[in-house]
């Protein structure tokens, strides 16, 4: 008997299942923003949140872990993006089913648990199942003949680390914990050719990726055995799914068929044509990356994340357009896409919030398109070979958001090539500057042997500490990694302590500490000796400012305070996108749909200033059990990454959250809040900026000094300032209404009459070449039209001086375009002696002015553009 194909729903189910009667605890998974890892744009992969139990430096109640994991991959070493829709199997969005061992069992058994799953329980083709393992693993090669039974044959051995190919051989970077790897690939048929395991094609399908780490890779390349070998093991849904359902793409799999429909439903296109579904799965899959990023507080926007988010959806316009979608469409899909991926629950509100966010964004794309296209048609006009130069794709793919592909499809239709390698040059160029959080390994000098223990607690404001290791930085600072650290590192919204390090005959200043790939730095000034002093081996004092301890303490708790009565006003659809903690300010941003009315904004920092009153005692808990948390309510921020167990910081009755900043033991010790400002900061997400504590007293002191010096300026007490700043409103509109009419009569300039009596003749037609002074740009055109109306046969040049830029328009009489007067090429060549651009229509044009004193002689320049 046949049996029946299982969902996606079911394969995930039964993983986790099978996974749990193997002794595995089931782990939930990590926000796909990773919030406390610089090195990752997204979370690529099940490893992520288990990436310190892998180091030694995190321990866990169990020593075996499952999860079902939703990865991005955008960037980086692990990037999809450009490939999605070419073939049947790479996505940007995806879920990862994973188990782990940590130093529990090794290969034996992870072969043996990931044969009996796809051939047992989900009854895969034995004889389609190949495997592959790095050249040198014969134990792996060993085991796969004695559990599965698999024939030399169909064992192939990958990779050569000696060599630079790291195919089966994992790492996690550049250093540390490595290891060999062995992959299960299916062999889908014939129909797609002659390929071989690890080939090109989607002949040989890799689902399945079991990591063995065994190595630690030092600096210099060596490998050492390490002292605990674990396992990770990374399977594709989507992948998995194809397979079991008798699929050979994974755009054809239940995970994506239901929004492919929906695309080809209100397109009006057809799957079955190579192109247009092509275009539909990119849709699908950029499309699902969009909806649960977007929905987890990531937005749009230049740098980062947010620049990622920006080409997805760029990318995924242009291949609308290909489907004849001229318009906003990808927000009409959102609810096809949250209700295909059920196990991620989105509900009506946030769906509408979605749409309006994805259709807004797409709305301002449209507009940039028309206008990079003016910039590539003016590109290709000025050519003088047959490539587009790599800046000039460059510069359409950064300010005008062209996918280099749509750059290179436009110049196929008019037989042009891209310089792609320096448009590489130019992207590798970018990503170098955007690196941000990413600490280059180099330049470090051992300075103590030992092992950095990390942040010594929130209680801790001085303590005994050990340079481990530094290096000098360019601007004369220095980084350094401590044995242990009383300084809280940025984290959490929270800004750095600051403080002072000593010893030895030395002093410095500490300016920052952030949590990096290698450590714990510590950015410092010196204020005497060397840092050769420091990092001695000496013990050393290291000082915590307390005083910006405690005035970040004030408005961190305030910021919690600010969400719970945002919170209470508004409902959970109201979600946090972002947080700074400062000791002179606290700014939260948050997800919704429209600016605060002002007395919303008061009756919220009313409120937060009773609970400040009412002194509710904080509590702050640490190593609660991550469930047991979320049981009594916590709040889990936006972009922290949490793990088995968590630090609770709760006021009775008021807020409960997930939070391992510092914080103040009360709430009177806040002292007054004050929110400053509300704005817009991208489409769906709103901005508050709030003082507290010394800031906010400082803050209504200087209002205070600020509104009597107006009081002054204006002769006025406090009752009477709000009429009398109405009466100088209404005087100062009435003033800019007679300005306006007197500019629209001529009265900023000289008339078109008057400029006609100036006009000198070219080849029996009047000419006017004139310099006017302008308050309004538009007074220029307006001249131009009263010279048409009144001269048919003329040629009209009106420079119009402004305060900011200058501009030069060019018209010409209705007999004067019939004669074969051209205005767009009369522009350019006056652009062209003044510095700067010009053309338009033959009737009307304009031209810019780049060095405005070249007007001086205008007259002249005119008769010149005549000539030529």
């Amino acid at each position: 008997m046949t049996r029946s194909p299982l969902s996606h729903v079911q394969v995930r189910r039964s993983f986790l299942d099978a996974m749990v009667r193997s002794g595995h605890t089931v782990v939930a998974p990590s926000p796909i923003i990773p919030g406390d890892d610089p090195t990752l744009l997204f979370t690529n992969a099940g490893m992520n949140q288990f990436k310190d139990t892998l180091l030694g430096k995190d321990k866990r109640s169990y020593t075996r872990a499952a999860s079902c994991q939703p990865c991005m991959r955008v960037g980086g070493k692990h990037n999809d993006l450009d490939a999605v829709g070419k073939d049947g199997r790479h996505l940007t969005w995806f879920e990862m089913l994973g188990n782990w061992s940590f130093g529990d069992y090794y290969k034996e058994l992870s072969i043996e648990l990931a044969w009996k799953l796809v051939v047992d329980e989900y009854g895969l083709d034995r004889s389609k199942l190949y495997a592959s393992v790095y050249k040198t693993d014969d134990e792996s090669a060993e085991l796969w003949k004695k559990i599965a039974n698999l024939p030399s044959s169909r064992i192939v051995r990958l990779g050569d680390v000696e060599k630079g190919d790291e195919e089966n051989f994992w790492s996690m970077g550049p250093t540390g914990p490595c290891g060999p790897c062995t992959e299960l690939y299916y062999d889908q048929g014939e129909s797609f050719g002659h390929d071989v395991v690890g080939g090109p094609t989607d002949r040989f399908l890799e689902f399945w990726n079991l990591v063995f780490m065994e190595n630690n890779r030092a600096e210099d390349g060596t490998l050492t055995r390490l002292p605990m070998r674990s396992v990770d093991t990374g399977m594709g849904l989507e992948r998995i799914c194809t397979l079991l359902q008798g699929k050979t793409n994974v755009f054809h799999s239940d995970c994506f068929a239901p929004i492919v429909q929906k695309v080809a439903e209100l397109s009006g296109r057809d799957p079955r044509d190579r192109e247009q579904a092509t275009s539909m799965n990119v849709l699908a899959d950029h499309m699902r990356a969009l909806t649960f990023v977007l929905d987890e507080g990531g937005r749009f926007s230049n740098e980062g994340r947010g620049y990622v988010l920006r080409r997805i959806l760029r990318r995924a316009v242009r291949h609308a357009k290909l489907l004849g979608q001229h318009e906003p469409f990808l927000h009409r899909l959102v609810d096809t896409v949250v209700d295909t991926t059920s196990f991620y629950p989105i509900d009506a509100d946030r769906r509408a919030a979605l749409a309006r966010t994805i259709e807004q964004e797409e709305q301002r794309f449209h507009e940039t398109v028309d206008r990079g296209l003016k910039y590539f048609d003016k590109v290709c006009s000025e050519l003088r070979t047959k490539t587009i130069p790599g800046d000039a794709a460059f510069f359409l793919h950064d300010t005008y958001g062209f996918p280099v592909d749509l750059t290179r499809i436009l110049a196929e239709e008019r037989s042009l090539g891209v310089d792609m390698a320096a448009f590489e040059q130019a992207m590798e160029s970018q990503r170098e500057r955007s690196r941000g959080g990413f600490y280059d390994e180099g330049g470090w000098q051992d300075a103590f042997a030992g092992a950095e223990h990390g942040f010594a607690g929130h209680a801790a404001e001085v303590g005994e500490v050990r340079v481990l290791r530094w290096r000098a930085r360019e601007n004369g600072a220095c980084d350094a990694i401590l044995d242990r650290t009383p300084f809280y590192c940025e984290g959490g919204g929270e800004e750095a302590d600051h403080g002072t390090i000593e010893g030895n005959g030395a002093r410095a200043q500490v300016l920052d500490v952030q949590k990096t790939n290698v450590g714990i730095v510590h950015t410092l000034r010196l204020e005497q000796g060397r840092m050769q002093d420091l990092a001695a081996g000496e013990a050393l004092m290291a000082k915590v400012d307390l005083v910006r301890r405690r005035r970040k303490e004030a408005h961190h708790t305030a910021t919690h305070l600010l969400h719970a009565a945002l919170r209470a006003s508004f409902g959970d659809k109201l979600r946090q996108a972002g947080s700074l903690v400062a000791a002179d300010r606290l700014r939260f941003d948050i997800t919704f749909e429209r600016g605060l009315t002002s007395e919303e904004l008061r009756a919220i920092e009313t409120q937060v200033n009773r609970w400040i009153l009412e002194d509710f005692s904080v509590a702050r808990t640490p190593d609660v059990p991550y469930q047991k948390a979320l049981e009594q309510g916590a709040v889990a921020f936006f972009g922290e990454k949490y793990g088995e167990k968590v630090r609770v910081v709760a006021v009775p009755g008021v807020s409960v959250e997930l939070c391992g900043g510092n914080h103040v033991s009360s709430t009177a010790k806040i002292g007054l809040f004050q929110i400053r400002s509300e704005s817009a900061l991208a489409a769906g997400v709103r901005r508050i900026e709030a003082v507290c504590h010394l800031a906010a007293a400082t803050q209504a002191r200087a209002d205070f000094d600020a509104l009597t010096r107006v009081q002054r300026a204006l002769n006025a007490n406090r009752e009477e300032l709000e009429p009398r700043v109405e009466q100088l409103q209404t005087k100062v509109k009435e003033l800019e209404r007679k300005i306006e009419r007197l500019v629209k009569e001529g009265g900023g300039g000289p008339s078109a009459e008057e400029l006609l009596k100036s006009a000198f003749a070219h080849q029996g037609a009047p000419v006017v070449a004139a310099v006017i002074d302008v308050l309004d740009p538009e007074q220029a055109t307006r001249v131009v039209d009263r010279l048409r109306e009144l001269e048919p046969k003329g040629l009209f040049f009106v420079a119009a001086r402004g305060e900011e830029k200058s501009t030069v328009t060019v018209a010409l009489g209705k007999e004067a375009l019939a004669s074969g007067a051209d205005a767009g090429k009369l522009a350019r060549a006056i652009g062209k002696q003044l510095g700067a651009g010009g053309g338009g229509k033959k009737d009307f044009a304009s031209a810019g002015v780049r060095d405005s004193a070249k007007l001086a002689d205008f007259g002249a320049l005119v008769r010149a553009a005549l000539a030529e």
